[in-house]
């Protein structure tokens, strides 16, 4: 598996696109992109399964 398959994974498993998820968390969408190229810290990681969770719920 690449550098952060899950939080890749979460983010199509939940229909949603990559700068929705940016823009949740406050970033510009090639920022999250350059982030998501190296290993993400946990602490980040749940900042985006949380965000992942809030959009879901807005569906």
């Amino acid at each position: 598996m690449g550098l952060n398959s899950d939080v890749k994974k979460a983010i199509r498993t939940a229909d949603l696109k990559f700068w929705e998820v940016a823009q949740e968390l406050g970033l510009a969408d090639s920022t999250l992109s350059r982030k998501l190229r190296f290993e993400l810290t946990e602490d980040f990681k749940d900042s985006i399964f949380k965000a992942i969770e809030k959009l879901s719920g807005r569906r």
